[in-house]
């Protein structure tokens, strides 16, 4: 590495900010310095390895809330988090059709039927557990005194 910052001659009349210019002789010096590969007051020599670097990720958690609340079953339930398993729009539509309804919709149909308990299942387990939750959460608050303050 070259330090020719001392490495320069004064212009007669400043340009502006600039005040300093590189003659030919200057540039001459500095590519003898660069040809000569010695360390000198100018030039220091550094091995290939000081000027590697490595990336590094790194990865955050991601932050999200896993409360389970009463607003947030419900808000699960309204999306249709569930709805590869039993859904009641698809099974509304199919109802509507009736006695026109065709095979492969009446095999649909039944098959949304047998999968309503298991929908129903998860449905009220997520609600049993949220109840279960919250009674755990007022024992535990009324052992630690917090209700008695």
């Amino acid at each position: 590495m070259i330090d020719a910052t001392s490495i320069f001659h004064k212009l007669r009349k400043a340009a502006g900010n600039k005040k300093n210019e590189l003659l030919p002789e200057d540039r001459s010096k500095i590519v003898k310095l660069y040809t000569a590969f010695e360390e000198s007051e100018y030039c220091k020599i550094f091995k290939n390895e000081e000027f590697m670097y490595r990336e590094y990720t790194v990865m955050q958690p991601l932050q999200r809330s896993y409360a389970i609340t009463e607003e947030r079953i419900q808000q699960m339930l309204a999306d249709g988090t569930l709805n590869s398993v039993y859904d009641p729009a698809k099974v509304d539509e199919l109802e509507e059709q009736g006695s026109q309804i065709s095979v492969k919709d009446k095999m649909k149909l039944d098959k949304l039927y047998e999968q309503k308990p298991v929908y129903e299942g998860i449905a009220g387990q997520y609600q049993d557990d949220f109840k279960a939750a919250v009674k755990l959460a007022d024992f535990v608050d009324l052992i630690t005194g917090k209700w008695l303050r």
